[in-house]
């Protein structure tokens, strides 16, 4: 009798490890790798504005569609963007996805 219960013990020990073995494998294949990398900031003092389009360092930045927001999170239209301000550009997979605009400050 005791040798059988010790045998299903073992069996259940073994049954763990490859559950758990099994749930460690899904969860490693189910996370998409270097979801961070794919992040850039590009960081600069606005030249000028026409429209939709700023001016960083002799480069045009489309801003259509693109959300635009201050450091508090609060939303801002393009048009809240001026020359002179600090942005921020967040590219995401090569496109710009979001804009933070800083107000003026004495450094």
């Amino acid at each position: 009798m005791g040798d059988d219960k010790a045998r299903k013990i073992r069996l259940l020990r073994l049954m763990n490890v490859y559950a758990l073995v099994f749930l460690t494998a899904c969860f490693l294949v189910s996370a998409p790798p270097g979801v961070a990398g794919d992040v850039k900031v590009v960081k600069g003092i606005v030249g000028s504005v026409a429209g939709n389009l700023i001016y960083l360092s002799g480069k045009s930045f489309d801003l259509t569609g693109i959300p635009v927001r201050n450091p508090s999170g609060k939303d801002l239209s393009i048009e809240d963007i001026a020359p002179g301000k600090k942005v921020e550009l967040f590219y995401r997979r090569g496109r710009v996805s979001s804009v933070l605009v800083y107000e003026p400050m004495v450094e």
